[in-house]
Order: structure tokens, then sequence, then C-alpha cells
């Protein structure tokens, strides 16, 4: 599990969406467990994160606008 820590939030789940294969940055959305046991819908938040943990993640919560494309961005600047 990852980066983003709500109060009151139920557990969270970070599942990889994207991983470059040049840098080896992953894209991955952090979900809440849901009370059925399976993860909810909407992410509570996207992180970008380095697979060697060299690179310090970096959390795009949902609530901010154009969260999603601006970690998309991260990701994609991580080759450049």
């Amino acid at each position: 599990m990852l980066g983003h820590r709500g109060a009151g939030r139920r557990a969270e789940r970070a599942v990889a969406w994207i991983t470059c294969a040049g840098c080896g940055l992953t894209l991955a959305r952090e979900h809440t467990r849901e009370w059925w046991g399976d993860l909810s819908y909407l992410p509570l938040c996207h992180v970008v994160f380095g697979g060697d943990r060299a690179v310090a993640s970096r959390v795009y919560d949902r609530e901010e606008r154009g969260a999603a494309w601006s970690a998309l961005a991260a990701l994609r600047a991580g080759c450049g």
C-alpha cells in the first residue's frame, strides 16, 4: 500500500496501472476496499513511484483538478 492516508478512510490498496519500460516508473491507482470485499470503482489518488524506490513517490489526490493527467505527465517525464 502506498501514499494517501485520509482520516476515516477504509483500507487502501495500490494497483499498478502503467509501468514505463524505459525508466521503470509506475503509475498506480490507490483504491479503498469496500464493505463487500472488492476495490472501489474510483481511486482515492494516483501515485507515481520508481521501481527501485530511489525516486520519491508523488501522490496526486483525485479531488485535485486534472490529477490523473498530472500523474500521467509525471510518468512520461521520467524518461525525458
